[in-house]
């Protein structure tokens, strides 16, 4: 009895767990943001239009038809900027990037 009670409770906090973990994610992601990309880029959700016409706005590429975490990430790793700094980031850094940019999306 204990026992299940036990597996219980950790099966319902998973969920918990899982939405607390995606929140620091997206919380370290516009962090990042803020401080690599905000120069060029609006980087927070409602915002005007990017300072630079050729940088686009997270909101609109987190609304991309079809847009994935794989497609931005891919595109921040190998797509050629022709003003935009190679900025190298490592594995947890562009999750939470990418992860922050696509809770932008509108649903």
């Amino acid at each position: 009895m204990k026992r299940a009670m036990v597996w219980s409770i950790a099966v319902m906090t998973l969920p918990a767990s899982g939405q607390a973990q995606a929140q620091q994610r997206e919380v370290g992601g516009l962090s990042v943001a803020k401080a690599v990309c905000a120069r060029c880029h609006a980087v927070e959700k409602n915002s005007p239009p990017s300072r630079d016409a050729a940088a686009p706005r997270f909101e609109d590429i987190a609304n991309l038809p079809g847009i994935t975490a794989r497609e931005i990430s891919k595109a921040l790793q190998t797509m050629p900027h022709r003003r935009m700094p190679n900025y190298r980031m490592d594995s947890g850094v562009l999750g939470d990037l990418v992860t922050y940019i696509l809770s932008l999306k509108r649903t």
